[in-house]
C-alpha cells in the first residue's frame, strides 16, 4: 500500500504483507509506504513478508509529498497491535553474483520525522540482510530518526513505545543488528522525548564483521559495523540536537 496525506484514516485488521521484488536496483519495497498521515491508526494489522534485493522494509512512515507542494510531515498516529515480521533483504540471490553494497537495509519499521506516535503491543521480529553489506546497511526492528526536511512542528517529537518486541534482528553478511535504533541526523534536527515502557529486545545477532576499509581507494568507512545492539541511540557529527530517552522496565 501506498497513501500520501491522509487525514484521520483508520486501518483494523488490515494485511500488508509479502510485497517481494527480485530486480537488482529498486531502492526499496514496503510492505506499506505512509506519507505525512494526521489523525491516524493502525490496529491488529500486519506488515510481513517483505523481500528486496536493495532494502526491504515492513513500514516506511515519513513525510507525503504532493506535486509542487512542499513535504508534510505526519502528528497523532497510533500502531496498537501490529507485527513487522520476516522482513528479508535478499541481495545474496542477486545473479550472476552477489554484489558488496554501502547501503542496504531490512527494518522492521522506518519511522521519519513524525510527531505524537505512539506504538504499543507491536512486533517485529525475523529481521534478515542475508547479502553482503559494507557501511550503513543493517538489520533494524525499529529504525526511526529526525526529519530533516519538515517544518519544525511537525519534528519527531513524542514517540511511545509500549510493550513492544524486537527480536532476531539478524546480519548474515556484515552490517549491524539493532532492536532498536533512534538517529539524530544533519544539523538543525532532532528527536525529542522518547519514552520506552516494557520493550523488549532479544536474540539479535551480526554473523560476519563488515568491511572498515574501502577495497578500492582504501578510505576507512568510518562506520561501527558488525555489531549486535538491543537499543542504539545517535547523535551525528554536524549538530542534531540532544533528546531525552526514559526507560521504564526495558530488556536488552
Amino acid at each position: 500500500m501506498r497513501i500520501s496525506k491522509p487525514k484521520n484514516t483508520t486501518f483494523e485488521n488490515c494485511h500488508f504483507d509479502n510485497s517481494i521484488s527480485t530486480f537488482p536496483n529498486p531502492a526499496f519495497v514496503a510492505g506499506a509506504s505512509i506519507g505525512g498521515m494526521e489523525n491516524g491508526n493502525f490496529i491488529s494489522c500486519t506488515f510481513n513478508g517483505s523481500r528486496c534485493i536493495g532494502s526491504s522494509l515492513g513500514v516506511q512512515f515519513g513525510p507525503g509529498t504532493t506535486q509542487d507542494l512542499p513535504p508534510k510531515s505526519g502528528k497523532n498516529v497510533r500502531f496498537i497491535s501490529c507485527t513487522a515480521n520476516d522482513i528479508q533483504q535478499i541481495r545474496n540471490l542477486q545473479l550472476p553474483a552477489p554484489v558488496l553494497t554501502t547501503n542496504s537495509q531490512a527494518l522492521g519499521y522506518f519511522i521519519i520525522g513524525i510527531k505524537n506516535l505512539i506504538f504499543e503491543n507491536c512486533t517485529a521480529q525475523d529481521i534478515v540482510t542475508n547479502g553482503p553489506i559494507s557501511t550503513n546497511g543493517g538489520a533494524i526492528g525499529w529504525q526511526i530518526q529526525s526529519g530533516s526536511d519538515v517544518a519544525p512542528e511537525f519534528a519527531t517529537d513524542n514517540l511511545i513505545l509500549k510493550g513492544c518486541v524486537a527480536s532476531r534482528i539478524t546480519t548474515v553478511n556484515g552490517g549491524a543488528a539493532q532492536g532498536f535504533g533512534f538517529f539524530a541526523v544533519g544539523p538543525n534536527t532532532a528527536l525529542r522525548t522518547v519514552l520506552f515502557q516494557d520493550c523488549v529486545c532479544e536474540g539479535n545477532l551480526a554473523l560476519i564483521p563488515t568491511l572498515t576499509v574501502n577495497p578500492v581507494t582504501g578510505a576507512p568507512y568510518n562506520n561501527v559495523q558488525g555489531t549486535a545492539v538491543g537499543f542504539n541511540f545517535t547523535r551525528s557529527q554536524d549538530g542534531g540536537e540532544e533528546f531525552p530517552a526514559t526507560d521504564i522496565n526495558g530488556k536488552a
